[in-house]
Formats: structure tokens, C-alpha cells, sequence
């Protein structure tokens, strides 16, 4: 938490920042990031949460769409058009909400894919950007092992453009099964490698530790917790 709380303290001056989180299943990840995320709304951020699904993993940028569409409905329209400022028709393609399918048709029309793709990264980006000018942004991204190659994609671009922003992603993933998506691996370890991120592991409990859980918890001698 510690590491977090300096995190989440740097990009709020303008230093955007990316952790990712790892650790087995079950062993604390979201616990720490929930509280983390609470931590950062009483301090006056922006906190979106969107989360991987095993069953989903074939709907392009579900991940962002899923952490920020609640936050585009709640937007006024004035204030969602100085937001996505000519990039509506790009940004419809990961929020539908947006635009309508001709919307994204002329968007499309007269590029090539990587030509468009580019132009969505970038808006979406400036989008990001221009959210956190209102309000410092964090945005929690939980079960990446799950996430989509477009998310992914999406989470490396991002990470690498909000170095002058207060910007906070915080990202977790199930080390057992980082793995078997390929995509999630190479994004990490591109990111830890450019310096666009940083790595925190999280481990289990010492006996110890636990010991000392137990102690607290439930006002017992220290004689009794190895019987406990």
C-alpha cells in the first residue's frame, strides 16, 4: 500500500504512472487494489474499475470499455463533445454509445487499418488526457491474464503517453495463467522494459504474518495462535 499510495501521490503532480500487479489467485490482489482505489477517490480522484472476462475474450477493448463507459453515460453532452473533440467516430469503435454505425464507417472510410488504428489510439489517448485535466484519473484494470489483444495493445500505447499526466493505472493479473496469453506477456515485459511501468508481486502471508493477523484479530494470547 505503501508503494501505491507514492505511486498514485507522483502521478497526481503530472507524472503518470503504470503498476501491474501480480500474484497467485485468491491471494489479495483485488483486496489491495479496491482499497487503493478507495484511498485515491477520497483523495479527489477519478477512479474507473473495469475488469477481464474469461468468456470475453474476443470483444475488442473490452477491458477499457468496460472500466469507462459508466463514466461517458454520466457525462453531460457538452461536456462529452470538448472531451472526445473529433474523435467521436474513432471512439465509437470501443464505446458504441457514441456514434452510430455510420458514425464509424466514415471514420473508417478512405484509410487503411493501421491508419485507423493509429488515429484511435491517438484519440482515445487525448481522450484520457484531457479527463484527467478536470480531475486526476485512476484507472484500476483487474484480471489481465483475460484481457483481449486489442486491450492489451490498447493499456501498452496509453502507459507509454501519460508520462506528463495525472494519470494512475493500476493493473493486476493471475501469475498462474500470464502464460497462456501471449499478448499479456510481451506487453509487460515491453513496458517494464521501456520504463513505462513498474512490477509488484504480490506474495502470501508469513506464518508469521498471519500469526500476527490472528493475534489482532481475535485478542488471543500469543501462546494459543500455534494451537489456533
Amino acid at each position: 500500500m505503501r508503494t501505491i499510495v507514492a505511486l498514485v501521490r507522483d502521478a497526481r503532480k503530472g507524472s503518470g504512472k503504470t503498476l501491474i500487479v501480480s500474484g497467485e489467485g485468491g491471494v489479495g490482489k483485488t483486496r489491495i487494489l479496491t482499497e487503493a482505489a478507495a484511498q485515491a477517490r477520497d483523495d479527489g480522484w477519478n477512479v474507473v474499475t473495469g475488469r477481464a472476462y474469461s468468456v470475453e475474450t474476443g470483444i475488442p477493448y473490452a477491458l477499457f470499455s468496460d472500466a469507462l463507459l459508466p463514466l461517458i453515460r454520466s457525462l453531460e453532452p457538452g461536456a462529452l463533445a470538448v472531451l472526445t473533440r473529433g474523435g467521436t467516430a474513432e471512439l465509437a469503435y470501443l464505446f458504441p454509445a457514441l456514434g452510430s454505425s455510420g458514425d464509424k464507417e466514415r471514420a473508417a472510410a478512405g484509410m487503411d487499418a493501421s491508419d485507423f488504428k493509429a488515429r484511435l489510439l491517438w484519440n482515445f489517448t487525448q481522450f484520457l488526457t484531457r479527463l484527467s485535466a478536470r480531475q486526476p484519473l485512476c484507472l484500476v484494470l483487474e484480471n489481465l491474464q483475460w484481457a483481449d489483444a486489442s486491450s492489451l495493445e490498447l493499456l501498452h500505447f496509453v502507459a507509454r503517453q501519460i508520462s506528463s499526466h495525472p494519470v494512475a493505472i493500476l493493473a493486476s493479473y493471475n501469475e498462474a495463467e500470464r502464460d497462456a496469453n501471449a499478448v499479456l506477456k510481451s506487453t509487460e515485459l515491453s513496458l517494464l522494459k521501456l520504463g513505462a511501468a513498474s512490477q509488484m508481486r504480490v506474495g502470501p502471508l508469513s506464518h508469521a504474518d498471519v500469526a500476527a493477523v490472528v493475534e489482532k484479530m481475535f485478542a488471543l494470547d500469543s501462546s494459543a495462535i500455534p494451537q489456533f
